[in-house]
C-alpha cells in the first residue's frame, strides 16, 4: 500500500487557520452577495476574454462622455469594473487555497477509507475464522455496504 500523505496538523494551527478564514469572510460580508442557481445561469457572465472589451469601452466612455446613454450610469460602472479586478484577484489566491485543500482532503480521504477496508476485510476473514468478537465487529461495520432495496414503482397502465 502506498502511502502518499502523512500529516497532522496541530491544533493550535486548526485552530488559527479557521479563525483567519471567519475573520476574512467576516471582512467580505458587506461586499458580497449570493446568486441562487437560476440567477447564476440567467447572469451575463464575463471571462477572460471580455476583461479587455470592458475596459476598453469604459476608456472610451471616460473620454467621450458625449456618447454615453443618459440611462447609464458612469460612476457604477467604474465601481463595478473596479471591484471585478479586486474580487478577481482574491478569487486566484483562494482558489489556489481551495484547489489544494480539496486535493489533500481527498487524498486523505481515500487513504483513510483504503486503510479501513483493508481492516474490514481482514476482520469479515476472522470472522469466517471464528476468531472471537470478529462477528460482531464484522457486522458492524458491513452496515455500510447494506443497501436497501429500491422501492418498487408500480407499473404504469
Amino acid at each position: 500500500m502506498d502511502n502518499k500523505i502523512s500529516i497532522a496538523i496541530p491544533d493550535a494551527v486548526q485552530k488559527q487557520v479557521l479563525t483567519k478564514l471567519t475573520e476574512l469572510k467576516g471582512l467580505l460580508a458587506p461586499y458580497l452577495i449570493a446568486l441562487t442557481p437560476q440567477q447564476r445561469q440567467a447572469i451575463l457572465k464575463m471571462g477572460d476574454r471580455s476583461q479587455p472589451f470592458v475596459d476598453k469601452s469604459l476608456e472610451y466612455a471616460q473620454r467621450n462622455p458625449n456618447l454615453l446613454p443618459s440611462f447609464l450610469n458612469l460612476a457604477e460602472w467604474k465601481k463595478d469594473s473596479a471591484g471585478r479586478k479586486q474580487l478577481t484577484d482574491m478569487h486566484y489566491v483562494l482558489a489556489e487555497l481551495g484547489s489544494n485543500v480539496a486535493d489533500t482532503n481527498m487524498q486523505c480521504g481515500s487513504e483513510a477509507y483504503n486503510q479501513a477496508l483493508l481492516f474490514y476485510n481482514s476482520v469479515k476473514l476472522a470472522a469466517k475464522n471464528n476468531v472471537p468478537d470478529a462477528k460482531v465487529i464484522a457486522e458492524e461495520l458491513g452496515k455500510r455496504f447494506n443497501l436497501r432495496a429500491a422501492p418498487q414503482q408500480p407499473p404504469v397502465s
